[in-house]
């Protein structure tokens, strides 16, 4: 059964925590709230499968959950399981060094002296159930590199999150993983791959699921058994939880170039089948997935186009990226033999006010699947800090949909209602 909401709280404040769970109950939430179990009773493994299960972590903190150590564990495993949690305060009691840093970016709701109702009105609505249609999954790509897809891949996530109020998880299928160093704080990206919450894991078992890492021995596949990690167990979360719905990345790696490795062909077909597996379950979790794909024909990049249901297809204005484009179109259609051709929208970017001639054969080639949206050439495009040794606190503030003028917004999120319009229509 699925929740919208786990309450993690310490026994002694169960009489306190009621009324927050009748106030949710009353707002239509599935609740998940252990207060007929006996304290003696509470085995963790009902309480790790009720986290998996919900969407929601209402942390309820004081002297009593400081020194419970059910309620850190609680912490602990939400924060990887990459569950959105938000901390409400029933005494002046701090957090231990620990839980003070999974907890740092996420502000605490005051309830010493009162029922903070106007708060949790405001958690309630944020709070939705999960989507009852599964995700369209969008892959940018273009056989020719150097078109912007990456950008792209960030600037429209963006764009569908902010000005559409979705739910997003960008998914990092390039082994360059340039999309997860745009937009990953490097000492936060170097703890992620530690733990094998990274790309690796949708397409074998690895620390997340109790294996050994699939990095240590990249002329081998760890046996595919088992069930692959949810999206939101993989997924670094880029916003605050209580601030706005999730934009998320599962950052990408080099070592999927293993998958290319002769020795390893033999395990694709079990690889494939645990990353459509993987896919089946974040379509579930979110409104919409962006995958940023790989510009070359690879195991990795046929996996893309047969999760997709739509291709955002960037091209500049040159005969190498027209050529790229018609390269990818032959993979559709002829090489990857799918049950399903997922829907082309070619995109122009990095072009001028006015339409060109250098435009022209695009137009002519792709009037069907040529979107309105030209998204024109900007240094807000640009990285504001590429500068690796220096920390970027908001890695979003970099990006052009946010920092960028007018019309680089506007073109951008034109782009994105037309998208979501042939999607609806489709």
């Amino acid at each position: 059964m699925l929740h919208d909401v786990f309450v993690s709280y310490a026994r002694e404040d169960r009489q306190r925590i009621e009324p927050f769970v009748a106030f949710m109950r009353q707002r239509n939430l599935n609740v998940w709230f252990d207060d007929r179990i006996a304290a003696g009773d509470r085995a963790f493994d009902e309480i790790a499968t009720a986290l998996r299960d919900s969407s929601f972590v209402l942390l309820f903190w004081s002297a009593g959950a400081a020194g419970s150590s059910f309620v850190q564990r609680e912490v602990r495993y939400a924060d990887t399981l990459g569950k959105r949690i938000v901390p409400i305060k029933l005494d002046r009691k701090g957090y231990p060094g620990a839980i003070a840093l999974l907890l740092a970016d996420r502000q605490a709701v005051d309830a010493r002296n009162h029922f903070p109702e106007r708060e949790m009105s405001t958690i309630c609505d944020r709070i939705e159930p999960r989507p009852s249609q599964p995700a369209p999954i969008i892959a940018t790509l273009n056989m020719k590199g150097g078109v912007g897809k990456t950008t792209l891949s960030a600037n429209l996530s963006a764009a569908f999150h902010a000005a559409f109020d979705k739910n997003v998880l960008m998914i990092d299928l390039d082994p360059q993983a340039n999309l997860s160093n745009l937009l990953v704080d490097p000492e936060r990206y170097e703890e992620r791959l530690a733990c094998d919450q990274a790309v690796i894991s949708c397409f074998e078992p690895s620390i997340c699921t109790g294996a050994p890492s699939p990095t240590q021995d990249l002329r081998s596949v760890n046996p595919i058994v088992g069930a692959p990690p949810e999206g939101t167990q993989l997924a670094f979360n880029l916003r605050d939880p209580l601030q706005s719905k999730r934009l998320d990345v599962i950052i990408g790696q080099f070592e999927l170039f293993k998958y290319s490795l002769p020795a390893n062909f033999p395990y694709l077909p079990g690889c494939k089948a645990y990353f459509e597996h993987f896919i089946g379950t974040a379509r579930s979790q979110y409104d919409l997935i962006v995958i940023d794909a790989a510009p070359s024909n690879s195991f990795i990049t046929e996996c893309a186009v047969r999760a997709a249901t739509d291709i955002v297809a960037p091209v500049t204005a040159d005969k190498y990226a027209l050529r790229g484009l018609s390269a990818l179109k032959r993979l559709i259609e002829h090489a990857y033999q799918l049950p399903a051709h997922p829907r082309l929208h070619v995109l122009r970017n990095a072009v001028g006010p006015e339409l060109t001639d250098a435009e022209q054969p695009i137009v002519d080639e792709y009037t069907a699947q040529l979107l309105d949206a030209r998204i024109p050439k900007s240094e807000y495009f640009a990285i504001k800090n590429p500068n690796a040794a220096v920390r970027v606190r908001d890695t979003l503030s970099t990006l052009a949909f946010y920092r960028g003028q007018t019309r680089v917004k506007a073109a951008v999120k034109k782009a994105c209602t037309e998208i979501l319009e042939r999607i609806e229509r489709a």
